[in-house]
């Protein structure tokens, strides 16, 4: 069999890390095999994704292309063969030493490979670039450009991704550039195999998860090889960022950081590095689902603001009182209403007609900052004025913003200003949102109605009470909800979810009428059948959320580590901690509570327990563990995650679910007030559920009032 030019060389297991590992892996592995077919390099290419320790192995739930099933393998490391816990670096030397590229490249799970770059690297390892050393003799350090978690969040398609990668490579950043001397934050370490083995791999007894395992081999391969940054001459990987990192996130476990430890030789490792006297046998791919491809993203846009009712919540007014400077004339209630659009949806483009709101424009891009920015008009016919916000200020800011997307600037006629960015898209995308000042023609209104996207929010500034605004966009766009803040001073016109059943089974929540509607009322266009077929879909989504199966406690994993937020009052907590020691005297009991509830918990346990701080006052938010703290949790294997059901009445109980739920996907488990136990519902259940409960009532509020 001849051997491929590159072997690339990827670890994980099936645990669900960042919430979403199973897309991160699939469109990674997809996109790059659609890169390497386009780059003529599909036979060239060899994937291991080397798959540790997994209960369920990746190659059962892996959605893949068929040219990614093509080319990737899987090592399959059992318990049994590697002690069980998480081993990162000898699962890379599980892969390096299987490896039968001449070349190989240890990856990232979450990176993104472009044509360009799938273009280069073939000719950089068929030495048809001139580099000042042979390649075969240099460590080559592979740059890392981070996309923005507010894109990968809203897990976008494989076309999708296509489009993007070609507009925000002029926004990206890469991540701590300083630190290529030492090989860190990079997208990957690529070397000739024969460097590889020399090296003997990775440090094995650096053990742990985190830290100085790149830094050590790059230590020990520079002792008799030089090193190049190869990203200059066009290979680089697009890194997709995780969830973003509070500033007063908890300091790393230091149980989990490698130490720092110096060698001045330049092997490591026993001659079964890579656990050699194993025999793993390749296995391929034998999921029967195909990653989906297309534009757009699997995550909608949430459509709340179409609700009668809608307000921004407490994370919008914590957000803008954190990030953005107020200024007189902006109204306070403005910004925390944009906040919440921004944080609800993290929208893939943001389009503003008219002059720049500093205050606003800085709130969106700061919940989205890798926003697709389409500037129409921002700057009057002229010379500017010096006491605007000039062109100048906006490249500057749009700096100081941490902005990492792409952006147009689009001066020209106001009224065509939409029409001539559709003929000039890079791309299909419909406007997710919109911002459009009061003097902007009529015109742009109805075309935006046009290509605004489900769920898609046009905001516009309003004075005095907006009845005479709110009439002339509801002409403009009749199928939409609009409504009138008062206070925010703020018009919000929004095109209503289009609710589907987890078969596709449409149903239709609202008219969107092609021609502006008469005075005369125009009723919704749904037969009696269709209605009745969307509410029954509604109530049975709500009901199917409401209802929690009840689970045997004689079927929970008493005898493995349990994992436990509080999430109630002290004597719910009480009440579990005896009913954990009545079935395992001396449990395996960790405890996520903020830490002022430490020494009451202990008080109160009738067991020994680990005990995890949560960092931030308030309720609990998925969001505010970081990277290290949910890889620490996730590492220690929990048979089960509990929350302490506070019933109806209780606060946060969703947020709650959903941090557990990224620990431990599987098994979140509700205990009761009277001492039963419940499975909790599954969140993309009540993210269905929510969306057409919002739907329902927009549909309503259109048939009582459809002017």
């Amino acid at each position: 069999m001849t051997s491929p030019l590159v072997s690339f060389v990827i670890i994980g297991r099936n645990d669900g890390y960042m919430g979403d590992y199973l897309y991160r892996l699939g469109t990674s592995l997809s996109f790059l095999a659609q890169s390497a077919a386009r780059a003529g390099l599909l036979d060239e290419v060899e994937v291991l994704v080397v798959d540790w320790g997994s209960e369920r192995p990746l190659s059962r739930d892996l959605e893949l292309l068929p040219e990614a099933r093509r080319i990737t393998r899987f090592l399959e490391v059992t318990p049994a063969m590697g002690s069980g816990r998480w081993h990162p670096t000898c699962a890379v030397n599980v892969g390096v030493r299987r490896a039968r590229g001449t070349y190989v490249l240890f990856t990232d799970s979450d990176c993104l490979w472009t044509v360009s770059a799938m273009e280069t690297l073939g000719r950089l390892l068929r030495g048809e670039i001139a580099l000042p050393v042979p390649i075969s003799d240099i460590y080559c350090y592979v740059r890392r450009y981070q996309v923005p978690w507010s894109t990968v969040h809203r897990k976008p398609g494989l076309d999708e991704w296509r489009r993007l990668t070609a507009l925000l490579v002029a926004g990206v950043q890469a991540e701590n550039p300083a630190a290529t001397l030492l090989g860190g934050f990079s997208a990957g370490q690529l070397m000739h195999r024969r460097l590889w083995i020399e090296a003997r791999g990775y440090d094995e007894s650096l053990d742990r998860p985190w830290g100085w395992s790149d830094n050590d081999l790059v230590l020990r391969v520079t002792q008799r090889h030089t090193w190049l940054d190869v990203s200059s001459y066009g290979f680089f990987g697009l890194h997709m960022e995780h969830w973003p990192h509070e500033a007063a996130k908890a300091a790393r476990d230091q149980s989990t950081i490698n130490p720092m430890t110096i060698r001045n030789t330049p092997v490591t490792n026993g001659p079964d590095w890579g656990l050699g006297d194993q025999e793993i046998p390749p296995t391929v791919s034998n999921c029967d689902r195909e990653l989906p491809a297309g534009f757009g993203c699997a995550v909608p846009l949430s459509g709340h603001t179409a609700s009668p009712v809608w307000q921004p919540g407490p994370e919008a007014r914590d957000f803008v009182a954190r990030h953005v400077r107020t200024e007189p004339g902006t109204p306070l209630a403005q910004l925390e209403a944009v906040a919440q659009v921004g944080l609800s949806d993290r929208p893939r483009n943001l389009y503003w007609f008219g002059p720049i709101s500093p205050r606003v424009l800085q709130t969106l891009i700061g919940t989205s900052p890798g926003t697709e920015l389409i500037l129409a008009n921002p700057w009057p016919e002229g010379a500017s004025r010096s006491d605007s916000f000039h062109p100048g200020q906006l490249a500057g800011a749009l700096h100081g913003w941490g902005f990492k997307g792409w952006a147009r600037l689009l001066q020209g006629a106001p009224d065509t200003a939409l029409e001539r960015v559709s003929a000039s898209d890079i791309g299909t995308s419909a406007v997710e949102l919109a911002w459009v000042d009061p003097e902007t023609p009529t015109r742009i209104y109805r075309d935006l109605a046009q290509r605004l996207a489900p769920g898609g929010v046009v905001f516009s500034p309003v004075t005095g009470d907006g009845s005479a605004a709110r009439q002339r966009v509801r002409e403009a766009m009749p199928g939409c909800a609009v409504r009138v803040m008062g206070e925010a001073r703020l018009l919000v016109a929004t095109r209503p979810l289009e609710m589907r059943s987890e078969d596709d089974m449409h149903v239709d929540t609202t008219s969107t009428p092609t021609s502006t509607p008469t005075s005369t009322p125009t009723s919704t266009p749904t037969s009696p059948t269709d209605t009745e077929r969307s509410l029954r879909l509604v109530l049975d989504m709500l009901l199917r959320d409401k209802a929690r199966g009840l689970v045997e406690p004689g079927t929970l994993p008493w005898d493995g580590p349990l994992l436990v937020l509080r999430s109630a009052h002290m004597g719910r907590m009480e009440a579990f901690f005896n009913q954990v020691v009545a079935h395992q005297p001396k449990p395996n009991v960790h405890v996520i509570s903020h830490a002022r509830d430490e020494s009451a918990l202990r008080a109160i346990a009738a067991c020994d327990f680990t005990f995890h701080p949560y960092g931030t006052p308030g309720g609990y938010r998925l969001e505010q563990l970081s990277a290290d703290q949910l890889a620490h949790l996730r590492a220690v294997g929990f048979g089960a995650a509990f929350f302490l059901d506070a019933g109806t009445e209780g606060q946060g109980l969703d947020e709650a679910e959903r941090l557990l739920a990224a620990i431990v996907p599987d098994r979140v488990v509700g205990f009761m007030g009277n001492g039963r136990y419940v499975q909790a519902p599954d969140t993309r259940q009540r993210a269905l559920a929510e969306a057409a409960f919002l739907g329902l009532i927009e549909w309503y509020h259109f048939k009582l009032d459809p002017a």
